[in-house]
């Protein structure tokens, strides 16, 4: 079943790229707004494949950059460069990712797209905090964070702050990064912003509770609790009730720390965090283990370290280690409470490590920042005293510079007369050539035109001429040799394969003659035209072909359906001579401005860069498609069949 959802979803994808595509290789002028529109539809589309099929969503985001580079839309060429980088970086590509948003900075700059430029950098210093690069995260948040200061961005500069700040209690700058929290969170209450005015809480709360103030991050979490219990945030009540836990374990209330972990864990469960989940099962084992139900701890304790493995989270894998070695302690097992204690030591020498480093990077941080705080000291020292010297030459420059000025505007109005006057030259002679151009094409239509007609005339004169005339005379020949009276005669071997060899030439001449013109295509129209060609095709051949239509329930005009039909004779003949293929696919499909066409074969496939395709039947195919306006294109390689893909304008 799934394998069929997959299939039509994919067909989906392909019908819709195809609606925004349409005729995009043929257009000479491209209309701005168009193309936006078409990139927006694709961006959309690829944004809701990120998380099933990112591979998908990478080629959806490419496809849209393609468009934008055609039609020199910078801002979308950007934003596609943006989000594959984001694709990227959750598959853990981050230096193609880091690549990517350094070209779509650039990409925004050329606009410029000040936006687009921050929060590109805030995407990289995401990169550079998950990688502990804490220096260079902080960086790239502080220079997002000042152009969407100077935008005066209010809902990006709340992200950008909590960014910020969790940098900074990272490498345990805890007052620099309550600062921004407190930033943040200010803006989030003047925009009324929910959701991160409880993320701003529960970082705040997180902050109190590592230097030890209880009473204020006591305060703030059952503040944030109103908060979220107001929108029915299920993240925000599992990490402010763990929160509320922790702190009714430091007070010694086991009791309400256990009921309040408790009702965490309810709130975890229904919004699948591992992360989340873990913690707050493993609290809740460490609360029944402080009220002595030590069975119900070692429950929770055990299924709390199970997902820590399985998702490699080694907070709660640490954690859950102590609380586990505190509860074999109490059930007197100490071959356990040893194991579990060396486990959560050499968990702890770890995070040690780690947090050696953050402590460095912070330390590290605060020099440079000190640091350009003294350069720029230094730059506003040096920028007085040179502004002092400049002060006594202004005069005699302005003097000089008044008398340049004259002459330069003298020169400039000169060279700008020469210069439009050629300009206007060059116009006049791409004018000409591009009238020309015109006049040459359209004498190429007329001719092409004037040969299909033609052709067409002729076609349907044979036909006539062979189920008229030789058909008739040989259904005639047929009834002299049944009425002969001579029985014998009539029962003969030879009269017997006579009358065959006539039924045979019949049934070829009907054949020609179908091929020729087919009665179903000026009858019934192209769809049933094709469909009978197709099984034609079938029954006296090795080959099986499957045709299918789509969105097509009224008649095109003759002209499109005549050399639509005649292209597809053309290349379902040259996959029966050259291809040695088992089995062919015919489909065809309507679009409001289009008719898609699509043939492909599981046949022997050719090289294009080796093979030419230009032989009499496919010089055929490609002169009609070009008489409708179309576009044809060949999709093959050795052994892996051929694909033909025709786009016809229909209005």
């Amino acid at each position: 079943m799934s394998l069929y959802l997959s299939f039509f979803l994919k067909i989906s994808i392909v019908i819709t790229v195809l609606l925004i595509s349409v005729n995009l290789d043929c257009q000479n002028v491209y209309d701005m707004k168009d193309d936006s529109l078409k990139v927006q539809a694709l961006y959309d589309i690829g944004y809701d494949l990120e998380i099933q099929y990112p591979d998908s969503a990478i080629s959806v985001y490419k496809l849209g950059t393609k468009i934008s580079d055609k039609s020199n839309y910078e801002i979308g060429y950007g934003r596609g460069l943006q989000y594959q980088g984001i694709v990227h970086s959750d598959q853990g590509n981050y230096q193609t990712a880091i690549e990517l948003y350094n070209d779509a900075i650039k990409s925004f700059e050329k606009v410029p797209y000040q936006k687009g430029v921050a929060a590109t950098y805030v995407n990289i210093g995401l990169i550079q905090k998950r990688r502990a690069e804490f220096t260079q995260a902080f960086s790239s948040f502080m220079a997002g964070t000042k152009i969407f200061e100077q935008l005066s961005d209010t809902n990006r500069l709340v992200m950008a702050y909590t960014a910020m700040g969790a940098v900074l209690s990272d490498v345990e700058q805890y007052d620099k990064s309550r600062f921004y929290q407190n930033k943040s969170l200010a803006l989030a209450y003047s925009i009324h912003d929910s959701l991160s005015i409880c993320d701003g809480l529960v970082n705040l709360a997180t902050i109190d509770i590592i230097e030890n103030k209880i009473g204020d991050g006591l305060e703030k979490v059952e503040l944030g609790i109103e908060v979220a219990k107001k929108m029915n945030d299920a993240r925000s009540l599992a990490l402010l009730y763990n929160s509320l836990s922790e702190i009714n374990t430091i007070q010694d209330e086991n009791q309400k720390a256990l009921t309040h972990s408790k009702i965490g864990l309810s709130y975890a469960k229904k919004i699948g965090n591992p992360a989340i989940s873990s913690m707050a099962m493993a609290r809740t084992g460490m609360n029944y283990s402080h009220t002595n139900q030590l069975d119900s701890a070692l429950f929770y304790l055990e299924n709390s370290m199970e997902i820590a493995e399985q998702f490699e989270i080694s907070e709660t894998l640490r954690f859950s280690s102590l609380w586990m070695s505190e509860l074999m302690e109490k059930k007197k097992n100490y071959t356990r409470a040893i194991s579990y204690l060396k486990t959560y030591q050499n968990l702890e020498e770890l995070e040690t490590g780690d947090r050696r480093i953050q402590i460095i990077s912070g330390l590290q941080m605060q020099y440079e920042t000190e640091k350009k705080d003294l350069e720029i000291t230094n730059q506003k020292i040096e920028i007085e005293k040179n502004e002092a010297q400049l002060a006594t030459r202004n005069s005699l420059i302005l003097a000089l510079l008044s008398s340049a000025i004259l002459l330069g505007i003298i020169f400039y109005l000169f060279q700008r007369s020469l210069k439009q006057k050629k300009i206007l030259a060059e116009k006049e002679a791409a004018i000409k050539e591009e009238k020309l151009e015109q006049l040459k094409k359209a004498q190429e239509l007329v001719v092409l035109k004037s040969m299909m007609d033609g052709e067409e005339r002729e076609r349907t004169r044979l036909a006539k001429d062979l189920h008229d005339g030789l058909g008739g005379l040989l259904s005639v020949i047929k009834l002299h040799y049944s009425q002969v009276s001579d029985s014998d005669f009539l029962q003969s071997e030879d009269n017997l394969k006579g009358m065959k060899l006539i039924d045979n030439v019949s049934f070829e001449a009907r054949k020609i003659s179908h091929n020729l013109m087919p009665d179903a295509l000026l009858k019934f129209g192209l769809v049933e035209s094709l469909k009978d060609y197709c099984n034609t095709i079938q029954s006296t051949s090795n080959l099986a072909v499957n045709f299918q239509s789509y969105n097509i329930n009224e008649r095109l005009s003759q002209n499109i359906e005549i050399n639509t039909f005649r292209v597809v004779q053309e290349l379902v003949n040259n996959t029966l001579k050259h291809a040695e293929a088992n089995e062919l696919i015919v489909q065809l499909m309507l679009t409001p401005e289009s008719l898609h066409i699509t043939i492909e074969d599981d046949g022997k496939g050719f090289d294009q860069n080796t093979t030419k395709i230009d032989g009499v039947g496919l010089s055929n195919a490609r002169s009609r498609v070009e008489y409708l306006h179309g576009t044809i294109e060949f999709d093959t390689q050795i052994s892996q069949g051929t694909s033909v893909s025709i786009q016809i304008p229909v209005n």
